[in-house]
């Protein structure tokens, strides 16, 4: 999902992947096979609130995009009462 989903979804919808909430899960279910027989996924549901998937390795991740992303708002903040 990381390497190829995630990259297209945020081309296809024009976003960066910091815009993307820190804390997000997306549910699948098989598709069709394709031409080659190929198992195929469709996305079935993002769930952005209350969710917690995180494994315990990933707390370090997930606390360095946090402060990332407050210190981007705190310098747009600042930015825009100057």
């Amino acid at each position: 999902m990381e390497a190829a989903w995630i990259p297209e979804m945020t081309a296809l919808l024009g976003l960066e992947l910091e815009d993307l909430p820190a804390i997000w899960d997306a549910d699948f279910l098989l598709g069709p096979t394709d031409a080659a027989g190929e198992d195929t996924y469709v996305l079935w549901d993002i769930n952005v609130s209350a969710v917690y998937p995180i494994l315990d390795e990933a707390h370090d991740a997930l606390a360095e995009t946090t402060l990332r992303r407050l210190i981007d708002v705190r310098a747009y903040q600042t930015a825009r009462r100057a």
